[in-house]
């Protein structure tokens, strides 16, 4: 929208940019990063660096301390995979343990039916209007809601599907107005631990915008949905699947979700990670936290 970019460029608000276009803050954030990396009208080297400036600014959209966080991720709703149980199962672990806070990996449904007894992506032309828009009723229906739950979900490879079915279905619109849900956008989203920046992932294919802002907004630890992998590395942490689309009998590809919390010194943050998994639909708890230490800046 160039309207908008121009305001900001003028240098009203963003606030008011987004109250005036009626915009979440994550469609503003992309509408910078294509004027920036994907518009065939390139701005001027003065307008970049502007642009870059208030991007970089904005794009942490919520903060952490030391809160409870639950994160689940590819729960692939809407196809033979789908486990609601297991996705009920991380609500109400959240609510025997006095958790307020649960984000979304990505991968919310999965974006395929079938057609002619063969699974077709959703976003195909041989997939007829108005199945998608059936697909995303049922999941504003299953899909849980806790009011004592502070939910976050971003979007993933499978959930962009919708947007680009017939039936232009935006799903995360639909669930941040239905279930009071704070959309995070697609693919990638900032937030901060005590002020560390974390960027949240959901794509695996080579994508230049996405590169660009992850240069430019500069983080310590990337959490990453997408792989259905329960694992921890020093840099990155890996989501488990919470169905079983592709899963194994390994430990790391059992479905389950993580929890994650804070806590600080004077010149570190600590963040403890426990991996909880399900065998058979049974939860079993972690054998051993993780803990990843950043230095404070």
């Amino acid at each position: 929208m160039e309207d908008a970019i121009r305001e900001l460029l003028n240098g009203k608000n963003f606030e008011q940019i987004l109250r005036e276009f009626e915009l979440e803050r994550y469609e503003l954030l992309d509408i910078i990063c294509t004027k920036l990396y994907m518009s065939k009208e390139k701005p001027t080297p003065e307008e970049i660096e502007e642009l870059k400036r208030i991007y970089k600014k904005e794009a942490t959209l919520f903060q952490l301390t030391n809160e409870k966080v639950v994160f689940i991720s590819d729960t692939h709703m809407e196809s033979d995979s789908e486990k609601l149980n297991l996705v009920k199962g991380a609500f109400e672990f959240c609510h025997e343990n006095n958790i307020h806070h649960l984000i979304h990996g990505g991968d919310i449904a999965d974006g395929t039916c079938m057609i002619d007894n063969n699974p077709k992506n959703i976003e195909f032309d041989e997939v007829p209007k108005g199945i998608a828009a059936l697909q995303a009723e049922h999941i504003l229906e299953k899909y849980p809601y806790d009011p004592n739950i502070q939910q976050r979900i971003l979007g993933g490879n499978h959930d962009a599907r919708y947007i680009f079915s017939k039936d232009r279905i935006d799903l995360l619109k639909l669930l941040a107005k239905e279930k009071k849900i704070y959309p995070l956008g697609y693919d990638q989203a900032f937030f901060s631990i005590y002020n560390q920046v974390v960027s949240l992932e959901h794509f695996s294919n080579h994508n230049f915008a996405i590169e660009q802002i992850l240069e430019l907004v500069p983080h310590s630890l990337k959490i990453k949905g997408h792989y259905h992998i329960g694992q921890f590395l020093e840099e990155s942490l890996f989501l488990p699947a919470l169905s079983y689309r592709i899963a194994e009998s390994e430990e790391k590809r059992l479905p389950g979700f993580i929890v994650m919390q804070a806590s600080e010194t004077e010149d570190r943050v600590n963040i403890k990670l426990d991996r909880y998994f399900y065998i058979e639909d049974t939860l079993y708890p972690p054998m051993n936290p993780y803990i990843l230490t950043r230095k404070k800046k």
